[in-house]
């Protein structure tokens, strides 16, 4: 199968770039492949191509906050126009989106029946993106994941783990936002179990049952016997940030056992498996 990969050099474009060693790989990021300048997608998306998976985004909620229009070109604008190339095309498209593009209000967790109602500019982009692809692909699979993790990534783990490797630090975390931590491996887990899966449409792919950010951070403290001290706190006693931040985007699928595909373990196997695998991350 011949594989366009965009977001190649994200933390979950990587991972796929290792995974998928077995397909004939083809990949797109930036510096050498600016997915915004005109023209560049329809020389990437051609009649060779079977499957595109869309992993390209700007995940920096509080850069999408200052730069609106830079989150629209990367997050809804790249989406459309791989949408309309893999129409002309034939191909395939997988689409990675996020649990942002819901309010996070509804005390429960969201399924895929649930109607996106997003809060800061990165999630009105990302839901951009997801209508693009729905409206212009027929062939298409849109894949809602959250909390993404990995080795040497970004974002909440890591830092979690510079912070409590410090015998001397205190580490404030929220108690009062919850979400679904999930691995890039088990969201590679998906993708390649969907390459071979006719589904089409939208689908949930996040570890169960959905943690705060105290508790997820409470369990890589134990996992990995980190010194720092760790306290929780209210997100009203922290820094105030340019994006407002969802309160409860916790996901579950409907329609994964529906279409016989695999569920996602829950999130503390995931970070288990994450430390055994790199317990020097």
């Amino acid at each position: 199968m011949r594989i366009l990969l965009t977001g190649s050099a994200g933390q979950l474009g990587r991972h796929l770039c290792h995974r998928l060693t077995g397909h004939d790989l083809c990949s797109a990021d930036l510096p050498g492949h600016d997915l915004c300048r005109p023209g560049l997608i329809d020389t990437l998306v051609t009649d060779t191509i079977d499957v595109v998976i869309n992993a390209a985004a700007l995940t920096d909620v509080d850069r999408c906050e200052r730069e609106p229009e830079l989150a629209q070109r990367i997050n809804a604008d790249i989406p459309r126009d791989l949408a309309r190339a893999c129409t002309r095309h034939g191909a395939r498209l997988i689409h990675v989106s996020t649990d942002h593009v819901f309010a996070g209000d509804a005390q429960r967790p969201y399924d895929e029946d649930d109607a996106p109602a997003p809060v800061n500019a990165y999630g009105q982009s990302k839901c951009a993106g997801e209508t693009a692809v729905r409206s212009l692909c027929a062939n298409h699979v849109i894949l809602r994941t959250a909390w993404l993790y990995a080795a040497g990534g970004h974002g909440f783990l890591p830092a979690i783990l510079r912070q409590g490797r410090d015998a001397n630090a205190t580490v404030r975390v929220v108690d009062d936002q919850s979400g679904s931590p999930t691995s890039v491996a088990v969201v590679g887990d998906l993708i390649t179990a969907l390459l071979d899966h006719p589904f089409r449409g939208l689908l949930h792919g996040a570890c169960t049952p959905g943690a705060t950010r105290f508790e997820f951070a409470r369990e890589v403290f134990a996992l990995w016997s980190l010194p720092a001290q760790l306290i929780s706190c209210r997100t009203a006693e922290m820094p105030p940030r340019p994006a407002p931040r969802p309160t409860d985007t916790r996901l579950i699928s409907r329609h994964l056992p529906i279409a016989g595909l695999p569920s996602p373990v829950t999130w503390r196997e995931a970070l288990r498996h994450f430390y055994n695998h790199h317990p020097d991350a």
